[in-house]
């Protein structure tokens, strides 16, 4: 194009940047997500390409100890093939509900710096992972491993099913949700694009919410959450007369989306939500509750204050 940006997105040089997903308008705002394969991490950008993009800190995603490729050693214990650090590369925020990020996490064939990693020998092969992170906060949700389950039915890392349904070579570089839930991987030395369905309730990954009572109240009611002020954590209590597609959702003072603890259709009844202020500075914020009825809508919204 030749027209100037509306925003741009400074990022650090002399890294590698393998992922960007944006979330749609929404119950979580406007938020880019950029994942930062050299530093094994996930960013994410908060506002709006009007206002500007400001680094999220509620949102962490760091590699873990555990996300490695051990190194592997010969006859007389020479190092064959050196230890490995998957990192993240494709992502993708979920379409239906945009409250989880799925992160492709492997290893990026060309950076594999010559033989340190023996492709043959099946090493590389052996990790293969997608991560469900909350998108508030970052933390993992849910693991699939791709890897371990093609192992578990092929047997190998390096080998596909007689009948073609189930393949190996796992490297996942790019993933992407349909409308359904359904999660798809491009498994790049695999020559497949591979289906995964989610056995169970996605919407549940991310709430820290629970029903306190199925009584249907007189009313609809948002109480001040309790302690106030708090730290870290606080309740937020609320009563629905009818049942409706129910959001709960904390901004900060400049009213910039920090967590969203309710995004899902709910029955008549009373219920308790939680709200963790880990990673957030000390200050006052606003919680909204709106409830989608067949008969409207209805929103209401209360201030809390955080002190560390």
């Amino acid at each position: 194009h030749v027209l100037a940006p509306t925003s741009t997105i400074d990022l650090p040089d002399n890294r590698k940047y393998r992922g960007l997903s944006v979330s749609s308008a929404g119950s979580i705002g406007s938020s880019v997500f950029v994942s930062d394969y050299t530093q094994r991490r996930v960013h994410k950008f908060s506002g709006s390409p009007l206002t500007g993009y400001t680094l999220n800190p509620a949102f962490t995603f760091q590699s873990a100890a555990n996300d490695t490729i051990a190194r592997t050693f010969d006859g007389v214990g020479n190092v064959v093939n050196p230890t490995v650090y998957p990192g993240p590369l494709g992502l993708s925020v979920r379409k239906s509900n945009p409250n989880l990020l799925a992160v492709a996490h492997d290893i990026y064939i060309p950076d594999r710096g010559g033989s340190s990693i023996n492709v043959v020998s099946g090493q590389y092969y052996s990790y293969a992972r997608v991560y469900l992170l909350d998108v508030t906060t970052g933390r993992a949700v849910d693991t699939l491993d791709a890897a371990a389950q093609s192992f578990a039915i092929n047997g190998s890392y390096s080998n596909r099913s007689s009948d073609g349904k189930t393949g190996s070579y796992n490297s996942l570089y790019a993933v992407d949700w349909d409308e359904k839930d359904n999660l798809y991987d491009s498994d790049n030395f695999g020559w497949a694009i591979e289906k995964w369905s989610y056995d169970g309730d996605l919407d549940r990954l991310t709430t820290g919410v629970r029903q306190t009572s199925t009584a249907a109240p007189a009313g609809f009611t948002l109480r001040q959450n309790s302690p106030n002020p708090f730290n870290p954590t606080t309740a937020i209590d609320y009563q629905l007369a009818s049942a409706g597609q129910v959001t709960l959702t904390v901004y900060d003072a400049l009213g910039r989306t920090v967590a969203t603890l309710v995004n899902e259709r709910q029955t008549a009844g009373s219920y308790r939500a939680t709200f963790d202020g880990s990673g957030l500075a000390t200050g006052a914020y606003l919680y909204r509750l709106t409830v989608q009825t067949a008969t409207g809508s209805q929103t209401t919204a209360r201030r809390m204050m955080l002190v560390k």
